[in-house]
């Protein structure tokens, strides 16, 4: 087994660190977005279900489980 362990002292250590951290901290924003996306897409889903399934008299027809299972 083989460890490598940065040299703090050398020349564009720091610079190294900088691009690093922007790297994972532009790729945690990213995710965020990618979350909100899901949000709204399972929530356009979800209404997609309702409407075609939902009886305004109160009862449901013959349908699969709702995807969220809260009814």
């Amino acid at each position: 087994m083989q460890i490598w362990i940065p040299v703090n002292r050398r020349p564009g250590f720091a610079d190294e660190c900088r691009r690093q951290a922007e790297a994972v901290a532009s790729a945690d924003a990213a995710a965020r977005d990618l979350d909100a996306f899901i949000d709204v897409a399972l929530s356009v889903m979800h209404e997609a279900w309702r409407s075609r399934y939902h009886r305004p008299a109160g009862g449901l027809r013959e349908a699969p489980a709702c995807p969220d299972h809260s009814g």
